[in-house]
């Protein structure tokens, strides 16, 4: 029962990872639909140029086209698979510590699990007060950045200061 509220009131320790990449993913998706119709275009292109006229070198040329294009979409491919490992480690950590914690200890001072969750709110708490530097040290020396929105705070202190300065 215990558990069951805990992670209830944790819920957003795997929420923040998991909708990053459920963004990843879906710009991911839009980014290799609209690539691939364009290579599908240009196959089109290139099969109905074929049947008028069937130049070698054109034709040559064409596949050319073709295959950078689909280099390009290799690399993308690789750099969303990057992006979305990041928040896949993220999201397995925060699975780990939450894995962590244990009812029979829930009130005892230097249980792993309690001493991690203090120092996030801690550092959450630091966050949203501005101070960066120092959430990000503490979140460092206590090794649990990868439990912690830092770069969440630290963007969306950019907003807000562009906002204050009517920067918009």
């Amino acid at each position: 029962f215990f558990r069951l509220i805990v992670m209830e009131y944790e819920h957003h320790l795997v929420k923040v990872p998991a909708e990053g990449m459920q963004k990843v993913a879906r710009v991911q998706q839009k980014a290799l639909e609209k690539d691939f119709l364009v290579v599908e275009n240009a196959v089109r292109t290139l099969l109905l140029r074929e049947q008028d006229d069937p130049n070698v070198e054109n034709t040559c040329n064409s596949i050319a086209k073709i295959v950078t294009k689909l280099c390009g979409v290799k690399r993308k491919l690789q750099d969303f698979e990057k992006e979305g490992q990041v928040h896949h480690t993220v999201c397995k950590a925060r699975l780990q510590h939450l894995r962590q914690y244990d009812p029979a200890n829930a009130c005892v001072f230097g249980d792993p699990y309690n001493t991690t969750r203090v120092n996030r709110i801690i550092i959450d708490y630091m966050l949203r007060r501005g101070h960066h530097k120092t959430a990000e040290a503490l979140a460092q020396r206590y090794d649990i950045r990868e439990l912690v929105d830092i770069e969440i705070f630290v963007s969306t202190q950019s907003v807000i200061q562009a906002l204050l300065q009517r920067n918009c």
